[in-house]
């Protein structure tokens, strides 16, 4: 995929589940909320696409990336449920590639045992 720059504002991720208590999880499990008046389905999917490539990259398992839109109440109570962890409340740039990465550099302060 090509670095094309897209509106990626109002994206939130946050990560939850082994990958936050357990030294060596099987995967990642990360949630992107995304605004629909900012960011198109297209480029949310693009977004997850690349974050699961560069969670492989960085940590040599597989990411679960669940998708959810800010309208979709629900994620505030799966958020709490799960007590996932905010890694990414803003995007620094309209990459999808470089937020990626960035994203996944922020997950190491999140996950036990520093990979």
């Amino acid at each position: 995929m090509k670095n094309d720059a897209v509106n990626i504002e109002k994206i939130r991720i946050y990560i939850f589940g082994s990958g936050l208590y357990k030294t060596q999880p099987r995967d990642i499990d990360l949630l992107v909320v995304y605004d629909t008046q900012k960011i198109s389905v297209q480029e949310v999917l693009a977004l997850r696409n690349e974050l699961s490539k560069e969670v492989f990259f960085k940590f040599g398992v597989s990411a679960h990336i669940c998708l959810l839109s800010a309208k979709e109440g629900e994620y505030q109570i799966f958020i709490a449920q799960e007590k996932a962890q905010k890694i990414f409340p803003t995007m620094p740039n309209n990459c999808i590639h470089q937020t990626a990465r960035s994203v996944a550099a922020l997950m190491r302060q999140f996950m036990v045992g520093r990979w």
